[in-house]
């Protein structure tokens, strides 16, 4: 029996719902983002400086590769990937952020990353690669707080790229 249009067109009307909205709802129960967003969902739209196509882990395992916008303002942390369904945008204030650094290396080479804890749900961090870190603190962008991106920056910076710095408390 051939395949008929019809059931050529169920297919690839299954695999479009698998696609973009089963896998992705599954990843973000999984990975962490519905925690985050069930705390800190993003009410409005973010006014701030964005890096689009970024690299964000969540809970040291779950990568976004390329996928993620990171946005920094004076008052917090923005993350928006390119999933529409269950990814919804984040917005974390700086205050609810605690800072600490790790470092990878992948085949001989060193990836310095950044976790971010966010109080009201600890258990998911959020890594982002030292070099967008220190982007953001080049750019400028306003009144961050120290003891998030600025003092992150200053901490590559400071020491050496073999050694990870004692975080401030």
């Amino acid at each position: 029996m051939p395949f008929g249009p019809e059931l050529i067109l169920g297919f690839v009307g299954l695999f479009l719902v698998l696609f973009f909205v089963v896998i992705p709802f599954v990843i973000a129960r999984v990975g962490g983002w519905a925690a985050l967003a069930a705390e800190y969902r993003l009410v409005g739209q973010f006014e701030g400086k964005r890096w689009r196509f970024q690299d964000v882990t969540l809970r040291g395992w779950f990568g976004y590769s390329g996928g993620v916008a990171v946005g920094v303002n004076a008052e917090g942390l923005y993350l928006n990937t390119i999933f529409i369904v269950s990814h919804p945008p984040l917005f974390i204030p700086w205050v609810d952020l605690s800072v600490a650094r790790r470092e990878v290396k992948f085949l001989g080479f060193r990836i310095g990353m950044v976790e971010f804890a966010a109080a009201r749900v600890p258990n998911v961090r959020i890594a982002l690669k030292e070099s967008l870190l220190n982007t953001i603190a080049k750019a400028g962008v306003g009144a961050v707080p120290t003891h998030a991106v600025a003092d992150c920056a200053s901490l590559f910076t400071a020491n050496s790229p073999t050694e990870p710095p004692e975080l401030p408390q």
